[in-house]
C-alpha cells in the first residue's frame, strides 16, 4: 500500500493498494477506509447459488440464498 498525491482523478490524497491474489476460491476481495481511518478488509469465498438469473431470484435452492433475497423483496 503507497500513499499518493491524487487519487481516481481527485486531488488531497489516498492510497493505493496493489496486489496480485493467487487463482482459488475467493470471488470478493475489497479494502475500505471508514471515516476514522480505520481499514476494513472484506473476501467471500466460493459460490453460494449457480444458475441463470430467473433460477436464482425466482426460484432459489439453497436457504441462505432465500433468505438474503427475502431481505429485498417487496412483502406487500
Amino acid at each position: 500500500m503507497k500513499i499518493v498525491d491524487v487519487f481516481h482523478g481527485k486531488t488531497g490524497g489516498g492510497y493505493l493498494t496493489q496486489f496480485s491474489p493467487p487463482t482459488g476460491p475467493i470471488t470478493y476481495l475489497a479494502i475500505t477506509q471508514d471515516m476514522n481511518g480505520n481499514f476494513k478488509f472484506v473476501a467471500a469465498e466460493g459460490v453460494n447459488e449457480e444458475g441463470t438469473p430467473e433460477q436464482i431470484f425466482g426460484d432459489p435452492q439453497k436457504e441462505e440464498t432465500k433468505s438474503f433475497l427475502s431481505r429485498f423483496r417487496n412483502t406487500n
